[in-house]
């Protein structure tokens, strides 16, 4: 096992006002991001070894990172039974394929009596009025639109298309089949996106989770650096015997990136590894601290 001594080297390009500015501890610290499980892992065995050596101010923080990854395991498995659930979201997506073709199509129809009459041609101008309507920012912006507002868009589409002012310029461009199979598509549209499931989290708050629970992982670590922080003998064997569950993962962690695998998740009892993975165990940031010593 390896011991530890020593302070803190921040980044050569970072100037002292930044550091000063710096409100995380992440910057400070050469450690992989860790996924919960490993996190709470970590945080029980370092508490146990804390409270054996009477450590009650760092075991009281240690409680406070457990109890919040808790809940952050509690979030973690609620996203993932979302995401596990049948996504009607991808049928969504073929109906609007089908949909923005036929809205190409009804632009392309009145684009051709403006491209190839004179400007002062009727049927030119009644095809202009029609077009600039229904696609005021162009068809481009509207079809690029999320879902949900596409959804409206293709509303107000259907609802210009019927008005009975433009009833002749339908009928002369042959447009009335381009409405009807629209019309038909945005319901098939509306139905697809209306069944599917609603999170019961969403992504960002299971993030924000596992980003502040990182940060209780790199306070318990700055506690300990701080806490015996010479290179004394004493000092060097409680952070290696404080630190060892934390570094353990880490280098489990850097195993599974050098083989270019996944990160998975362990069970935050037994330390056993799971199929479940997390998209923000990767690797940390570019600044350091120096850790360094002999091994034990």
């Amino acid at each position: 096992m390896r011991c530890y001594r020593s302070g803190l080297l921040p980044s050569q390009t970072q100037s002292h006002q930044e550091l000063q500015l710096t409100p995380i501890l992440a910057p400070f610290f050469n450690l992989y991001n860790f996924t919960t499980g490993r996190r709470l892992f970590a945080a029980a065995q370092v508490r146990q070894r804390a409270g054996d050596r009477g450590l009650s101010e760092l075991v009281a923080r240690v409680d406070i990172a457990i109890e919040h990854d808790e809940q952050t395991r509690v979030l973690d498995k609620k996203w993932e039974q979302h995401k596990a659930q049948p996504q009607p979201r991808n049928e969504a997506r073929a109906i609007d394929v089908k949909i923005d073709r036929n809205l190409a199509a009804i632009q392309e129809t009145l684009l051709s009596p403006i491209r190839g009459l004179d400007p002062n041609n009727p049927a030119r101008k009644s095809a202009q009025e029609l077009l600039d309507d229904i696609f005021p920012d162009g068809v481009g912006a509207h079809i690029h639109e999320a879902h949900v507002d596409q959804l409206s868009s293709n509303d107000l589409v259907v609802e210009t298309l019927e008005k009975p002012v433009y009833s002749a310029t339908i009928a002369e461009r042959g447009l009335q089949v381009f409405v009807d199979e629209l019309e038909a598509l945005n319901d098939a549209f509306r139905t697809e996106l209306n069944k599917a499931p609603e999170a019961t989290v969403s992504f960002d708050v299971v993030l924000a989770h596992r980003s502040h629970g990182q940060e209780y992982l790199l306070e318990t670590l700055a506690r300990i650096l701080g806490q015996f922080p010479t290179s004394s003998t004493d000092d060097i064997a409680a952070r290696a015997e404080l630190l060892a569950p934390i570094l353990h993962q880490n280098e489990a962690i850097a195993g599974h990136l050098r083989r270019r695998r996944p990160i998975p998740d362990v069970d935050p009892e037994t330390g056993e590894e799971t199929g479940e993975t997390e998209t923000d165990a990767v690797a940390p940031h570019g600044h350091t601290v120096v850790l360094s010593g002999t091994n034990g």
